[in-house]
């Protein structure tokens, strides 16, 4: 039985984006259902469109070139015969039925980042060309801006009123400043202060005295770049994380007040240039705004990955890029290796052994790690919907401890 065809709220650029796909990409690239590729390729050939922007902005012409092709070839690898009717994917539905909900019409803008959300393939892809979701996000802030919408609850407003309401909102340019500044960060770096004030990150538990080493660090006058060095799996990322949400809820006192934490992910800097010189456009331009700012704190998770001939950024300098970073006593710095990492590029490194304090993370017995666990069941058991005993998590930590060394809380 064909299912009712409902009729969504699209802007007029969307809908072009939608009847592109229907009429040229589908037939051209046939399939059992219409997919996140469909779309891509239809946004890459409605320059119009808000989506097409928002990845102009973000992206080489190369790099949409390639993403064209991966589009492209992913559809052929699922030699699916195509249906008599068009018809969309499940991930489809869940867009249009997740954006549909607020009542706001629906941009190719807006379709574009809840793909992301909901497509783990396009979203990798696309981090891969150096794009993601949360610079898809601040791309949309500044095309379109979504709160422009009216709920029908509200009072119509007079042309006299919305004169009045744009006066009072215009930013002064000291404002417009600040608001430039945390963009750049927002655009570059991922923000962990609002992941948190989404209830995106997880608690640290038992990690609360490692945090205060860390946030002492941070308060020093010289050299107040702390190096978080411990094993695989010993919880260095997440207890570096859940300070935003310590910062966040003020329980750590007045200094931190205002401090944002943002993570700075150097593959993603580097993937979206497509040449040296815009990795170094991009990296000044964030020393820039977080000295601008002033209440940055940033964060390099695995710097040991980074450095060092072997790794994946070996032709360039990054020991003396991260040194400009780390000698700027206005920007704070979080970075987290392991002790391998730490000894073999780190602590025989002139430049950078002296810009860190080192905080180590302690290795915990079984009965710690089991009473952790029994702090953060509830989590998971709410999540995958299942009851989670004590004895099934003394079996699992024995059976990790014994075939998984190098294991976490995952």
């Amino acid at each position: 039985m064909p299912r009712k065809k409902i009729d969504y709220n699209f802007t007029n650029e969307c809908r072009k984006v939608f009847a592109h796909m229907k009429d040229s990409i589908a037939p051209l690239y046939p399939g059992r259902r219409v997919n996140g590729e469909h779309f891509l390729l239809a946004v890459a050939e409605t320059r119009s469109s808000e989506a097409y922007k928002m990845l102009s902005e973000l992206m080489l012409s190369e790099n949409m070139d390639e993403l064209w092709e991966w589009c492209v070839t992913r559809i052929n690898t699922r030699l699916e015969p195509p249906l008599e009717m068009l018809a969309y994917s499940k991930m489809f539905d869940r867009c249009l039925g997740e954006l549909s909900k607020d009542g706001k019409p629906i941009s190719s803008g807006r379709f574009m980042c809840s793909v992301l959300k909901y497509d783990a393939e396009i979203a990798k892809e696309l981090s891969i060309l150096g794009v993601t979701i949360n610079q898809m996000e601040h791309e949309l802030e500044n095309l379109y801006d979504v709160s422009s919408f009216k709920e029908d609850d509200k009072p119509q407003e007079t042309s006299k009123d919305k004169q009045q309401q744009k006066r009072q909102q215009r930013p002064s340019k000291k404002t417009e400043r600040q608001s430039y500044d945390t963009g750049e960060l927002d655009k570059y770096l991922v923000n962990i202060s609002k992941m948190a004030s989404d209830g995106k990150v997880d608690e640290a538990v038992g990690n609360d005295s490692i945090i205060d080493s860390i946030l002492t660090c941070l308060l020093k006058r010289d050299r107040n770049n702390a190096l978080v060095v411990g094993d695989v799996g010993s919880g260095k990322t997440a207890t570096v994380m859940h300070i935003a949400n310590r910062i966040n809820d003020g329980s750590v006192g007045k200094s931190f007040e205002n401090k944002r934490l943002y993570k700075m992910d150097f593959m993603t800097l580097v993937s979206g240039t497509g040449f040296r010189g815009g990795f170094e456009t991009k990296y000044e331009a964030i020393i820039e705004a977080a000295k601008k700012t002033g209440n940055c704190i940033l964060f390099i998770d695995d710097i040991h990955s980074i450095l060092g001939q072997n790794s994946k950024f070996s032709e360039i300098s990054t020991d003396m890029m991260l040194d400009k970073i780390l000698s700027e006593k206005r920007i704070p710095c979080i970075c987290t290796t392991t002790y391998e990492g730490y000894s073999k590029n780190i602590m025989g490194n002139e430049v950078l052994s002296t810009r860190f304090e080192k905080i180590e993370m302690p290795k915990r017995n079984k009965n710690e790690i089991l009473e952790i666990a029994i702090r953060v069941k509830e989590k998971y058991e709410n999540f995958h919907s299942v009851t989670i005993t004590r004895d099934f998590l003394s079996n699992t930590i024995t059976m990790c401890e014994r075939f998984l060394p190098n294991y976490g809380l995952n």
